[in-house]
């Protein structure tokens, strides 16, 4: 699948060509390009609130198991034990091989199960982006702000992860991965959009 770039035509017929998987923040030259070029205005900033408040949560996630909300203290636990015997080696003192490789690989699982469950619930205002180990990460993004969402697989060499890419109406893209959640809460997430009434692509495959 071919990424998403940004193609300046000059008067001459040059063309420069901006992939957006090579600059970060390409977001900001499109938001300058429409309001100099297209709209012919200059007093805009880059500037964006996108936070919001609403008294209550309508649309929820599907039920978290109850391992999955115990993943923080494995992830503490293994964490504590890797650092601890890490201590120990510097300071020359015996270390169990086993415990130690188990500590890591456990740290590390997890640090990328972390990196790549993210789910979301929202209610007329705005969404909550929410992670499954971590509960206080929370990115809130209202919904005067939104473009469109779409779900999709981008891939990296042989590795292929699926992602919630929210694209706001200034061209910026949020984008969390959901590639270690379950597929109820998938599809919880594309009733949720389709209940708020944002356009929504599917680029999954």
């Amino acid at each position: 699948m071919k990424e998403e770039c940004l193609t300046i035509t000059f008067t001459d017929g040059k063309k420069i060509i901006l992939e957006d998987s090579f600059y970060k923040n390409l977001w900001k030259i499109r938001w300058v390009l429409e309001n100099k070029i297209i709209r012919k205005n200059n007093s805009f900033d880059f500037k964006f609130n996108i936070d919001f408040y609403c008294n209550k949560i309508t649309n929820k996630t599907t039920t978290i198991s109850t391992f999955v909300k115990l993943t923080p203290y494995f992830l503490y636990f293994f964490m504590i034990s890797f650092i601890t015997n890490i201590i120990l080696i510097y300071f020359d003192i015996y270390v169990n091989g086993l415990m130690l490789i188990i500590s890591f690989f456990g740290l590390m699982t997890l640090v990328i199960f972390h990196r790549q469950s993210y789910y979301i619930e929202s209610c007329d205002k705005g969404i909550y982006i929410k992670n499954l180990v971590f509960k206080h990460l929370i990115t809130k993004i209202s919904l005067n702000q939104i473009e469109s969402l779409k779900l999709k697989t981008i891939v990296v060499g042989r590795n292929k992860t699926t992602f919630l890419i929210i694209h706001m109406n200034y061209h910026r893209d949020y984008k969390f991965s959901i590639e270690f959640i379950n597929y109820d809460r998938i599809e919880n997430i594309i009733n949720q959009i389709k209940k708020l009434n944002i356009d929504f692509y599917d680029l999954r495959y």
